[in-house]
C-alpha cells in the first residue's frame, strides 16, 4: 500500500481534481487501506472508486493483487 500511495505522490499530476480508480482481485481488504491512505492524503471528497477486476485480469495477476489508476504526469 505504501508504494502504491508513493507512485501516486511521484506520479500524480492534479490527482486531486480527477478520479482515482482503485482495483483489486480478492483484496477488498488492501484496497480499502490504499482508500483510506488516499482520503487522508487527497481528503475525504475524493473520488475514488474500488472495483474487483474482472476474470481475465484476475486470471493474469491472481488473488490479493491491488493497482490504481490516477491522473499522471506522464500518459
Amino acid at each position: 500500500v505504501q508504494r502504491l500511495l508513493a507512485y501516486v505522490e511521484e506520479l500524480g499530476d492534479r490527482v486531486s481534481e480527477h478520479r482515482i480508480l482503485i482495483a483489486h482481485a480478492d483484496a477488498p481488504d488492501i484496497a480499502e487501506e490504499l482508500e483510506t491512505a488516499l482520503r487522508q492524503k487527497y481528503g475525504p471528497e475524493q473520488q475514488i472508486d474500488v472495483v474487483v477486476v474482472n476474470p481475465t485480469i484476475g486470471a493474469h495477476c491472481g488473488p490479493n493483487c491491488v493497482g490504481v489508476c490516477f491522473h499522471a504526469k506522464h500518459r
